[in-house]
């Protein structure tokens, strides 16, 4: 049984050829809020291709590795797989040109999610499709979140918005410092 996900949109098109990934989702992030780089690198931690320099390092010790999104067969699992998300500021050039004005000026200030197929999450239901699609572990804690009706979760995901500058400090850049080989993973 699918997660039960919380209602997109159909975000309007700016321009009706504004190209999308065919595969990826988009997450727009507020570049300005530490809690949203935080919530891009955890996404970025468990998406898409892995390389070497990411699996765990062997050890000759006689204990079994605990597993991990870095094991070895996490890392097997994940080295063919294509990443199934973008990522881009909601203050960048990308959501400029995919999402309408109208639209665009009624999202929140934190995430939103764009499919290929043009629908638009946002809130909760963001959060709930980031899960899904992450999959493994993350899939059941989604269709708990999913489960919990949408006024409920979003006036949880608002008041968290409200208090998150209090609680993660301003960051210096509108992308999260990654290493230069997830830098593709980024739109303006």
């Amino acid at each position: 049984m699918n997660a039960p996900l919380h209602i997109a949109v159909e975000a309007p098109r700016k321009a009706p050829g504004t190209p999308l990934p065919r595969d990826a989702d988009i997450v727009f992030y507020d570049g300005h809020c530490g809690l949203c780089h935080a919530t891009v690198r955890f996404i970025l931690a468990r998406d898409g291709p892995i390389g070497a320099a990411d699996a765990p390092a062997s050890t000759n010790s006689a204990k079994p590795p605990v597993p991990d999104d870095r094991s070895a067969a996490a890392v097997a699992r994940r080295a063919h797989r294509a990443p199934r998300f973008l990522f881009s500021p909601l203050q960048g050039r990308t959501i400029r040109e995919a999402i309408a004005d109208d639209c665009r000026a009624t999202l929140p200030d934190s995430v939103a999610v764009l499919t290929p197929e043009g629908r638009l999450f946002v809130r909760s239901a963001a959060v709930v499709r980031i899960l899904h699609r992450l999959g493994g572990p993350w899939r059941p804690v989604a269709r708990l979140l999913g489960a919990i009706p949408r006024p409920v979760a979003d006036a949880g995901y608002r008041l968290i918005a409200r208090i998150r500058r209090m609680l993660f400090h301003k960051p210096d850049r509108m992308c999260p410092v990654i290493p230069d080989r997830l830098r593709d993973r980024f739109l303006p």
